[in-house]
């Protein structure tokens, strides 16, 4: 795997029409095919170090390839049996996630119960960690985003748990440490880059409800989320996504997508500081966060100036945002240099 030297210019990483990687330099306008993969990629995500991409080919096989293009390789490929099923929607579905250390890589794999397994990338090793209690797509396991290189944020159902990489293979749910619990209100997190804080959003369920009785609430906690406290409270804004912005803990985006009136009055991108004050809204056309990891150059510039939202980016601190492609079926990946 050889070493890539990265230019200085900021640079978005995205896929076109399903199969093809891209790479947009912001400062020049310019973009460059990097793969054209052959097959539907997935669950794409840039290494810390800016230099890989790790991605899903066919929901099949683990594939990685260099920032230019190069040293397209295949790391794991499904055991025949245990690919992934249409209908049950078991296999790599939404659940491929690099470690920060770009030494591991967990997901899940297919068979009901849902099992989630660790790519050892230094000795090719997989490891199961823990199968789901029962069978079913409802209980689907995911992993979110790691917190660090051992501990990893995982879902089943409505609630979140940690898994502890480090207490070995075969674990069982006992050992998972409850984060989130089964609930009716919607919610979503994001963790600090150093693992120092975690950010939980509680958010009225009520389609279309906005005004007098809707709330968003925000906790702020360690990782475990213990000694939390209320940061942000709003009765007019329902986000659906929470993300810390960039490599820091003071400023949190809050994406609002909500349908109908009058809940849609405050759809698009705001920012607030992580003690409730200078919410501003960056802009009011509606979109997703990054759909496939939640790090800090998933959605911010390496530079923390920047973010990607949606086909468009902009700049944290105001303005107009502008497309980095005209693609109707765009999905960002991310930011590196170049």
């Amino acid at each position: 795997m050889p070493a890539l030297q990265l230019g200085a210019d900021q640079a978005i990483v995205y896929i076109d029409t399903m199969s093809i990687l891209k790479r947009y330099d912001v400062q020049t306008g310019r973009t460059t095919t990097i793969l054209n993969a052959g097959g539907s990629i997935g669950h794409a995500q840039i290494s810390r170090d800016g230099q890989w991409i790790l991605f899903t080919r066919d929901n099949q096989v683990i594939q990685l390839v260099r920032m230019d293009g190069k040293y397209l390789q295949t790391l794991y490929c499904a055991p025949q049996g245990q690919q992934i099923d249409p209908e049950t929607a078991s296999g790599y579905s939404s659940a491929v996630q690099w470690s920060p250390n770009q030494k591991q890589v967990i997901f899940s794999q297919g068979g009901s119960p849902m099992a989630l397994y660790v790519l050892n990338l230094t000795n090719g090793n997989v490891q199961r960690e823990i199968a789901a209690q029962t069978a079913g797509a409802a209980s689907m396991l995911q992993p979110r985003t790691w917190v660090d290189n051992t501990r990893v944020y995982i879902t089943s159902r409505a609630s979140m748990y940690i898994l502890d990489t480090s207490k070995g293979a075969n674990q069982s749910f006992n050992q998972l440490q409850l984060i989130i619990g089964v609930s009716d209100t919607f919610w979503d997190f994001d963790s600090t880059y150093d693992a120092s804080k975690l950010f939980t959003m509680l958010v009225d369920p009520t389609p279309g409800r906005a005004g007098p009785g809707t709330y968003c609430q925000i906790i702020s906690s360690s990782v475990t989320q213990q000694g939390g406290g209320l940061v942000f409270k709003s009765n007019t804004l329902a986000p659906n996504q929470l993300r810390v912005a960039g490599y820091g803990s003071s400023t949190l985006l809050l994406s609002v997508n909500q349908r109908a009136d009058p809940a849609d009055k405050y759809n698009g991108l705001w920012k607030v500081n992580t003690d409730g004050t200078g919410l501003v809204e960056l802009t009011n056309l509606p979109n997703v966060f990054n759909m496939f990891g939640q790090y800090p150059w998933s959605n911010v510039s390496r530079d923390d100036r920047r973010y990607a939202y949606g086909s468009r980016f902009g700049s944290l601190n105001g303005g107009t945002p502008v497309f980095y492609t005209n693609s109707n079926s765009a999905i960002l990946v991310g930011w590196t240099t170049f």
